[in-house]
């Protein structure tokens, strides 16, 4: 039996079995009203917005990471170099790679959002198949990742 997903936010745009809201705070106040399905974003882009997710506690929060040449061959991008000044920028803030630049903002950075990570995946995978099996391994849906049973709450 399929579970239906719930009717859609009044706002949000629904197609290809993907929600588009306008903005996170309506994505959260649908996310909480239907706590018990699970949703997937990758547009949190600001500590402030994620922090705001992490306080639910049915948020969890994914890193996923690779080596740099094997996520360089996997990009399409043909300049090496500028494939390292744009992860430089994603991963330890705007102004870290450009000399030109002497105010450094890590406030968006990667690396700010470490101690708000909740699973960290390090992809060196050589199918996706392979990463497919790894993330089953980790048991990313598994409730009590983020809520322990009462077994695993008690035994600590």
């Amino acid at each position: 039996m399929d579970i239906l997903p719930p009717p859609p936010h009044p706002r949000a745009i629904f197609n290809d079995n993907t929600l588009v809201f306008p903005s996170a705070i309506e994505l959260l106040q649908y996310v909480t009203k239907n706590w018990q399905l699970n949703f997937v974003t990758i547009d949190l882009r600001t500590r402030e917005l994620i922090k705001l997710f992490v306080r639910r506690p049915f948020f969890m929060l994914l890193s996923i990471d690779g080596p740099l040449t094997l996520r360089f061959m996997r990009s399409g991008e043909e300049s090496l170099e500028k494939f390292v000044r744009d992860n430089d920028r994603v991963s330890f803030g705007v102004g870290v790679s450009d000399p030109a630049e002497t105010d450094f903002d890590e406030s968006s950075s990667l690396l700010s959002l470490r101690d708000l990570v909740n699973v960290h995946v390090f992809n060196s995978f050589k199918t996706i198949p392979s990463l497919h099996k790894h993330l089953e391994e980790l048991n990313v849906l598994d409730p009590e990742r983020l809520r322990p049973g009462w077994d695993a709450y008690f035994m600590v």
